[in-house]
């Protein structure tokens, strides 16, 4: 293999020159080999043979999903390199792992197993940054790590398999590389972490049972159509009890509606909420410092909505006194009262008692010319009819007066 003068090898202590060109290589193909003598676990699963490109221009994609390892041997500091396409909410998962034992190259190229077997994966973004490493440097023996790298936007990932410690056996090495697909809204692609990328879905659906928030997702948001006024109710559950969810709801104009979080974490989140716009949003994360998780989306029945109790007087009644006044007891009031009212009468009784056998007398109705009001009334109209007839007579006497002088 061709020694890379094009990349540096973090933690390692390869120092390497100018950074590369990247460029999509030719997938070269993989030849069915033995099994891995002295495989982790004691398990002896079938490898595949295969090498890589001799830089980034020649990378190549590594077969997926198969157990892989190296046709050759691999010197201290040379690396094939490997490429893969992640689709935005795809998960590459790489291993690696070692045997027993190690190699080590003469200076006339022949080789001599020894008991420290090295190994190396280190794994780029298309930018030249490096997203995951895993090392044995010799002292670990049947052994096997893992890493993976999430990826929230489309992108290319390189995957260099070498080491800068020591040289590679490779009948004590393997690998494997995996895509895992975590698309929203059970399967039919990727939520992304903005208004502008957001993943339109049906509320007619009802339910999305798979829907992923991995390491890499800062938040899942969802496109519906809506109607003003239209009542959107939903419940979000994770699948990781470790993971506290919050919802949130936002209208066209990004303005949130509803908000909602979990009461405590593994619980669902339910929120309610009316449209304002004819597009709402619908908006997924996790705390920070929360685990990844798979959660399922569900569009449940609205509450019903409840006219306002008519305000009535409730009727006063003992009951309604006794809440009123703070609990007293005002119907035992009442009955205490009226028992001391009868004990009272049957004292009265016992100091003027009563002839059972006297009838009693009728009373006797006066004449309504003797009422007091007639006789203050009519008294008042007598006089003044009498001063009317004395005022008449004296008129009287005036003019016959007058007329017996004019004679």
């Amino acid at each position: 293999m061709k020694k890379n003068t094009f990349a540096s090898f973090l933690g390692l202590g390869l120092l390497l020159a100018s950074a590369p060109s990247f460029a999509q290589g030719e997938t070269q193909a993989a030849s069915r080999g033995t099994a891995v003598a002295d495989a982790p676990g004691g398990s002896q699963p079938v490898y595949y043979n295969t090498r890589g490109g001799d830089s980034y221009d020649s990378a190549v994609l590594p077969p997926l999903s198969q157990d892989l390892k190296l046709n050759h041997h691999q010197k201290k500091g040379q690396y094939d390199y490997f490429e893969v396409d992640l689709k935005a909410g795809q998960t590459l998962k790489a291993s690696l792992s070692v045997g027993e034992k190690g190699i080590e190259f003469r200076p006339d190229n022949s080789t001599l197993e020894t008991g420290y077997p090295y190994a190396g994966l280190v794994v780029y973004d298309a930018g030249g940054h490096q997203v995951g490493l895993l090392d044995f440097s010799g002292s670990e023996k049947n052994l096997q790590k893992t890493l993976e790298v999430d990826a929230s936007t489309p992108q290319r990932i390189y995957l260099l398999l070498g080491s800068g410690v020591g040289a590679m056996n490779k009948d004590y090495l393997g690998f494997r590389v995996d895509v895992q697909s975590n698309f929203d809204a059970d399967g039919a692609g990727e939520a992304g972490a903005t208004l502008e990328t957001a993943l339109e879905i049906d509320p007619a659906h009802k339910v999305y049972r798979v829907n992923f928030l991995t390491r890499n997702d800062e938040a899942d948001f969802f496109k519906l159509a809506t109607k003003p006024g239209q009542v959107l109710a939903l419940e979000i559950a994770p699948k990781n009890p470790a993971t506290t969810l919050n919802v949130a709801l936002y209208d066209e104009l990004r303005v949130e509606i509803v908000r909602g979080r979990a009461a405590n974490p593994g619980a669902a989140v339910k929120i309610d909420a009316k449209a304002n716009t004819s597009t709402t949003f619908l908006k997924v994360t996790r705390e920070l410092s929360d685990e990844p998780t798979e959660y399922e989306l569900r569009f449940v029945a609205p509450p019903p909505e409840t006219a306002p109790a008519e305000t009535r007087p409730s009727p006063l009644t003992p009951e309604t006194l006794s809440s009123a006044t703070g609990g007293i007891d005002v119907k035992k009031d009442i009955e205490d009262m009226k028992a001391k009212m009868k004990e009272r009468e049957a004292e009265a009784d016992k100091k003027h008692p009563k002839n059972k056998d006297e009838k009693p007398k009728p009373s006797k109705k006066t004449a309504w010319w003797k009422s007091p009001k007639m006789m203050t009334y009519g008294g008042a109209a007598a006089g003044g009819v009498l001063l009317l007839l004395l005022g008449g007579l004296i008129l009287l006497r005036k003019k016959k007066a007058k007329k017996s002088s004019e004679s």
